[in-house]
């Protein structure tokens, strides 16, 4: 299935001065990066840093960009918090959801900075058409969310920003959600009836 259009992907939310900011943090922060998986192609940077105090230049996108998706009053997610992934070739991210605090819903905002070929995100088995510069929304405690692995050199890193939520806000966005998915699977089922 090629990658489909999706109702929480602001285009070029961030201009180039933003992704240069991470690229340059990616490196300034190489050796502390983790590996998250047994094939070393997948790794991650924990950031408590995004605060007033800290990196104000990510805190500010994280604020505009929670307000652009009018996430309101959140609580940064404690064990996730925010992240920057950095994929190699052959790296993925495996299906799976985020836990929820109580009363709350886990969503993320990912923004892509660097990007190798392949490596698409995939929300509940639909892969999503992103670019450098763009950001989604990610309902992650209640979409299965993933990537397809990279394909050769280079490498893919995207920062997300990670929010707990007023459940009943999450649920109201999680509705969007499938109202697209059943909209994309009802265009799949089209498709295939028409190739029949």
């Amino acid at each position: 299935m090629s990658p489909k259009s999706y109702p929480f992907v602001i285009r070029n939310a961030v201009d180039q001065s933003f992704v240069d900011h991470v690229i340059r943090l990616i490196g300034d922060h190489q050796d502390q990066f983790e590996v998250n998986g047994d094939e070393g192609s997948r790794k991650f940077l924990h950031m408590d840093f995004v605060t007033p105090e800290g990196d104000r230049v990510l805190f500010d996108t994280k604020e505009a960009l929670a307000e652009r998706y009018e996430l309101g009053s959140y609580v940064v997610p404690p064990k996730l918090k925010d992240f920057i992934g950095y994929l190699t070739e052959g790296g993925f991210i495996h299906p799976h959801r985020d836990q929820d605090l109580a009363g709350k819903r886990h969503v993320r905002i990912n923004v892509l900075v660097s990007r190798a070929a392949g490596c698409v995100p995939v929300l509940d088995d639909v892969p999503i058409d992103v670019g450098v510069g763009d950001a989604w929304l990610n309902l992650a405690s209640v979409c299965r969310h993933a990537t397809t692995p990279v394909e050769g050199p280079g490498f893919r890193s995207a920062i997300s920003f990670g929010f707990q939520i007023e459940q009943k806000r999450g649920d109201a966005l999680y509705e969007i959600h499938r109202n697209w998915l059943a909209g994309v699977r009802q265009e799949s089922i089209e498709e295939i009836l028409k190739e029949a």
